[in-house]
């Protein structure tokens, strides 16, 4: 090494001769090979350990030695002169862990590589940086070609490693570094060591370390990769802040920052280089709550501070500073705010909706003279009222007009005012009635009839018997006095007419049996039979009759009036009618249709017409144990999976009765369930939205599409087992929170029936 020295000075010289003396114009060939020239001196020519002189030259062989340590120190370079053979070396530096290698034929694999290398040339220089610790047994080993059986060089050599000598003793192994893994290294005390030189204190000056970029401008978020570099191998890097180690580091600052990394080269003073990164953030834009009420609009202006030349765009798809919204319900807008190439701020703003109130003011109808109470009624509290005419501010108004007025209120709740509403305040005239009194016979009706005397028609009558004609038809046993309630447009008059009664014959009758089914006979006889007094019979839709005792014949079905008149014989008459006294029933008909002719659920509900006729009552046997008396009843059937025999028994009054049966089987339906909300927040609870479909569909003919507000698919599914997890577009941006239109069509198997399911999901983040 010290003859490389030699001639790297000779060729230095030369070179600033040739430029200086000579005044030759520099070429870059020159300043190059002045340049490493200079480098290889700075960095390689210091300390060589000294292995004595070859002696021997078997091209194949393996040269080596090993030693132990003095102290710690760096070997921080291997040297292979040319007078060790030529061609391209191998080198290995390892350390031996159980002592010295053993003699010749003895094997160890106890051993660290601390070092390897191949195909380095004769001549070569190989920078390193091994720590070699006072005390380590180390073993320096290089080879060249196929045959590396044994090696050669001088016997065991004295040297001085930082100025304590050294002795180095010949090594080997049987099998060559790089090649295959060492092992059997052995030692021959009196055999020639090989030439592999090392060199310590090889750094004379501080390295050089460069960092790229000096500076750089970032956003506010982004992230930039800082690199240091140096011609100067084998050291070590140290970022601050951040501790990496690395050559190139990965930065995200939120503000600028100075990143320094330190450069550290055994025996070398340490280098430090900097990097500023600049970050420039980006404005939030700042947007102002808004409240309206229904039905108006309102302008949303969005700002940033400091101002700069971004860009704004709104979820509604409008651009710039401000737009003008009108929603009919709370809604949020996403307000972006845009600089250069860095990424975007948002401000989501809400306008709220207050809904506007809605007031009803009472109506009413008064007679003169009388006084009201005018309500009105807001669907909300805690509003104000203004009442015109009068401008009282309580929601109620105490009036007395003279006449029909309108009453209006005006209605504000939290500055929205409600729709003006009138409430109708009619004033009507009194009437003024008559019913003169009357006398009839016993048993006797009398008719009783109120007249008005004002001309005020239209109006309404309510007798204390509840009759509510203008002519009433009374019988009563004694002098009766009645009243009439004369109402019209709210206001009444009364009267008071009375009936006075003339002793009358008795007049009863009964009959053997009042009730039975067609044909119908029966015997009816007076209960008082007086032999002064004549009788005659009228059957409605029958026929008259006379006598003491009658025994008619009913045909057909129905209720019959029968009327018994009695003649005292001195002037008066008395007469008797039982309405629908003999009462005849037909068979009736039992017939029902069921809502449907089969169960498609476990548990399903299911009405049924009544095409029944000539009954009045009902029992339902829904064949479950379950009974009905309704006319047409709604049964809910549960686990249906074998069906059920539903039959209808139809009664007449008499309790004649008919029966119809129908038996509904059973198909398996369709059974799902669809959630209304779900939350894709990474919480792994309700994160997909699909639906649940247990059975009556068909799998391979399915489709579900979700829509947003404006009307865009952001999710399609030809698969009922794949949901949607809250996501849209190709890059799988979350889709802000609200509710989303599903439209599900699928396909039922037993009939190839598609069914069409719409409604809307909540996404909750």
């Amino acid at each position: 090494m010290n003859n490389i020295a030699t001639i790297s000075k000779v060729i230095r010289l030369y070179i600033i001769y040739t430029l200086f003396i000579m005044k030759i114009k520099i070429n870059y060939c020159s300043l190059i090979l002045l340049l490493v020239l200079f480098t290889f001196q700075s960095l390689y020519a210091q300390t060589p350990i000294n292995v004595g002189p070859q002696t021997a030259t078997f091209s194949s062989m393996i040269r080596g030695y090993h030693f132990t340590a003095p102290s710690t120190f760096t070997i921080c370079g291997l040297y292979i002169p040319d007078d060790a053979s030529t061609g391209f070396q191998r080198v290995r530096v390892v350390k031996f862990n159980a002592g010295a290698p053993p003699a010749y034929p003895g094997t160890t694999n106890n051993f660290t590589q601390l070092f390897s290398q191949s195909n380095v040339n004769t001549n070569a220089m190989i920078p390193c940086n091994i720590t070699v610790n006072a005390g380590d047994i180390i073993g320096v080993y290089g080879a060249r070609g196929g045959n590396c059986t044994n090696s050669y060089g001088s016997a065991n050599y004295v040297t001085n490693i930082n100025g304590t000598n050294v002795t180095l003793r010949r090594s080997g192994m049987q099998s060559c570094p790089n090649t295959n893994p060492m092992a059997n290294i052995w030692s021959e005390v009196n055999y020639k060591i090989g030439r592999i030189i090392m060199y310590t204190n090889c750094c004379s000056a501080t390295p050089t370390l460069n960092v790229a970029p000096a500076s750089v401008n970032i956003c506010q978020g982004e992230t930039t990769t800082l690199t240091a570099s140096s011609p100067t191998t084998g050291g070590t890097f140290s970022w601050s802040p951040g501790g990496q180690t690395t050559a190139s580091i990965d930065v995200t600052p939120s503000t600028t920052t100075t990143y320094t990394v330190t450069y550290s080269v055994s025996g070398c003073p340490q280098a430090t280089a900097t990097s500023t990164v600049n970050v420039s953030p980006v404005p939030t834009p700042t947007v102002n709550n808004v409240t309206i009420c229904e039905g108006e609009s309102t302008t949303l202006n969005a700002s940033v501070s400091p101002p700069g030349p971004g860009t704004f765009s709104w979820s509604t798809g409008a651009s710039g500073p401000s737009i003008t919204v009108n929603p009919t319900v709370t809604t949020s807008y996403d307000c972006l705010y845009t600089l250069g190439n860095c990424p975007p701020t948002s401000t989501i703003v809400t306008v709220t909706v207050d809904p506007a109130p809605t007031v009803i003011v009472s109506d009413h109808v008064i007679c003169d003279g009388e006084t009201i109470t005018v309500t009105a009624t807001p669907d909300s509290l805690g509003g104000t009222f203004i009442w015109s005419p009068g401008g009282q501010t309580t929601s109620s108004i105490t009036v007395s007009p003279n006449s029909s007025i309108d009453y209006s209120v005006i209605y504000n709740l939290a500055n929205c005012n409600a729709a003006l509403d009138t409430g109708n305040v009619i004033v009507n005239p009194s009437p003024n009635i008559i019913c003169n009194d009357t006398v009839i016979c016993f048993g006797q009706s009398a008719n009783l009839t109120a007249f008005e005397l004002t001309g005020s028609s239209g109006g309404t009558y309510l007798w204390n018997t509840g009759q509510t004609s203008q002519s009433i038809n009374v019988s009563p046993n004694v002098t009766t006095s009645y009243s009439v309630v004369y109402t019209v447009n709210g206001c009444f008059d009364s009267a008071a007419p009375q009936v006075s009664i003339n002793p009358l014959p008795d007049v009863s009758f009964s009959a053997d049996f009042i009730e039975g089914c067609a044909p119908f006979t029966t015997n009816i006889i007076p209960n008082v039979v007086v032999p002064t007094t004549s009788y005659s019979w009228d059957i409605l839709n029958l026929g008259s009759f006379s006598g003491n005792q009658i025994t008619p014949v009913f045909p057909s079905s129905g209720c019959f009036d029968v009327t018994l008149t009695a003649n005292d014989g001195v002037g008066c008459v008395n007469s008797a009618t039982i309405p629908q006294y003999i009462c005849v029933d037909e068979v009736p008909f039992a017939d029902f249709t069921p809502s449907a002719s089969m169960f498609y659920e476990l548990s399903e509900e299911m009405s049924f017409i009544n095409n029944s006729t000539g009954a009045s009552s009902y029992l339902w046997d829904f064949g479950d144990q379950s009974t009905s008396i309704q006319y047409e009843p709604t049964h809910l059937f549960q686990n249906t999976t074998g069906g059920y025999l539903v039959s209808l028994y139809a009664y007449t009054p008499l309790g004649c009765s008919d029966t119809a049966s129908v038996v509904i089987s059973y198909q398996e339906g369709i059974i799902y369930y669809i959630p209304n909300t779900f939350t894709p927040d990474g919480d792994n609870h309700n994160q997909i939205f699909k639906p649940i479909f247990i059975s009556g569909y068909d799998p391979n003919n399915f489709n579900m599409s979700v829509y947003n507000r404006w009307g865009e698919i952001v999710f399609e599914s030809k698969n009922s087992d794949i949901g949607w997890d809250g996501s849209y577009g190709i890059e799988g941006t979350d889709a802000p929170s609200g509710i989303y239109t599903y439209n599900i069509i699928y396909k039922i198997p037993t009939n190839d029936e598609r069914k069409i399911v719409n409604g809307h999901v909540y996404l909750l983040r």
